[in-house]
């Protein structure tokens, strides 16, 4: 993680920048080109990657198998589920 959260305040571990607010440090990380999960707080590549990431945490949006009842948070765990 590059970014630590407190009550108080945010701020980037990577150039040590203090932010009132997690909003403002968001702001600061895509300036840098960092996307943000806005629930964990890990960092990605591009906004694909983040996106793709999200769904992760919305049971919602797991991938489900149409020959049982398993629910996946990733495509590629539902294909070796399927193949075993």
């Amino acid at each position: 993680k590059i970014y630590k959260h407190n009550p108080e305040k945010a701020y980037c571990l990577r150039c040590k920048r203090v932010f009132v607010s997690q909003a403002e440090r968001d702001k600061h990380a895509c300036k840098q080109g960092d996307y943000i999960c806005p629930v964990c707080g890990k960092i990605f590549r591009n906004k694909t990657m983040v996106n793709r990431h999200a769904r992760t945490h919305d049971k919602n949006h797991w991938y489900t198998c149409d020959r049982c009842p398993a629910k996946f948070k990733g495509r590629t765990s539902l294909v070796v589920h399927l193949n075993k």
